[in-house]
């Protein structure tokens, strides 16, 4: 079954990050990095700021595929990203892809993927990630 995506399709998905969801991700994780909660210790770094989890950037594009492109029951086959700079509480996180490629016969795509935050003050989005994303869709009924 193929998906009904065309070649240069778009899509994008935006959420602003809340110190919540950071907290709420450590507590999932266990990944508490002095880089996300220990203000000390982040100031004093390149990034000179508290950070959000580089997992939260990377799962704007789960909410991207499972909410808009190709949609409910999507899963990632393989995910390459490059991770160009950090996000922020406060960020509005703004997920984009475009179709690059579609399997002929399976419901199997390709995606161009970034990741942008725009803070409340920022004149312009800052890129965190991109990447190429091979992503399947399970739709009941299809094996």
């Amino acid at each position: 079954m193929k998906l009904d995506l065309k070649l240069g399709q778009k899509a994008v998905w935006r959420r602003r990050i809340e110190a919540e969801h950071v907290r709420l991700y450590r507590d999932i994780t266990g990944h508490a990095n002095p880089l996300h909660f220990d203000e000390k210790y982040a100031k004093a770094t390149t990034f000179g700021r508290l950070i959000v989890h580089g997992g939260i950037t990377a799962d704007a594009l789960n909410a991207l595929v499972a909410e808009r492109m190709p949609g409910p029951g999507s899963v990632f086959i393989k995910q390459e990203l490059e991770y160009r700079g950090p996000a922020c509480e406060g960020d509005e996180l703004t997920a984009s892809g475009e179709v690059v490629w579609l399997h002929e016969a399976k419901p199997v795509c390709h995606l161009d993927v970034q990741v942008t935050a725009k803070g409340p003050g920022d004149a312009a989005e800052r890129l965190c990630l991109k990447g190429r994303c091979v992503v399947y869709r399970a739709l009941p009924g299809t094996m």
